[in-house]
């Protein structure tokens, strides 16, 4: 069984490190602001369809392009190159 005076500690342990986390990130987002920074987001998973090289749609699942490609078409995972373009 914990004591109250750990649970106590505990509770403002727990309290000072979101403190700290959210400090942390505000911190970010004025440096983003600034141009400082920018945020690390890996991209989301995206499936295309295309037939001779035109791109038909997009998708974020497999089975979902599966559905909207026709006979004579490829599903294809999108790619992204180095810097943030995609292909």
């Amino acid at each position: 069984m914990i004591a109250p005076a750990q649970r106590l500690l505990l509770a403002t342990a727990e309290r000072a490190a979101a403190t700290v986390r959210l400090l942390e990130d505000l911190e970010l987002v004025e440096q983003m602001k600034a141009g400082v920074a920018a945020p690390v987001v890996a991209p989301l998973p995206l499936y295309v369809v295309v037939a001779g090289g035109e791109l038909l749609s997009v998708h974020a699942t497999p089975g979902e392009a599966e559905q909207y490609a026709d006979p004579g078409t490829e599903i294809r995972p999108m790619t992204y190159r180095p810097g943030g373009g995609q292909s």
